[in-house]
């Protein structure tokens, strides 16, 4: 069971599906603009987007995929300068 859908089970060996839109005002690290991508994590598979190029709101609109084992895995997303 999920704690935030009681009623509903996550089944093993389901898909998790995400929808990368875009990001907002982001602050550059080295330069007047970032190059920006994000990065999904759960457990040890990453899943990138692709990189935007000196934009400080980049629009990926991506949907990026995971096979889930463990319904109690938890997704790290990440906006990086790369």
């Amino acid at each position: 069971m999920h704690p935030a859908f009681p009623n509903q089970t996550i089944m093993k060996q389901s898909i998790l599906s995400v929808h990368v839109v875009d990001a907002r005002d982001l602050r550059p690290v080295f330069y007047d603009a970032v190059n920006a991508q994000v990065r999904l994590s759960i457990k040890d598979t990453r899943i990138y987007t692709k990189e935007i190029v000196f934009s400080n709101n980049p629009v990926w609109n991506e949907v990026l995929t995971f096979d889930i084992t463990d319904a109690k895995d938890k997704l790290k997303v990440e906006v990086l300068d790369v």
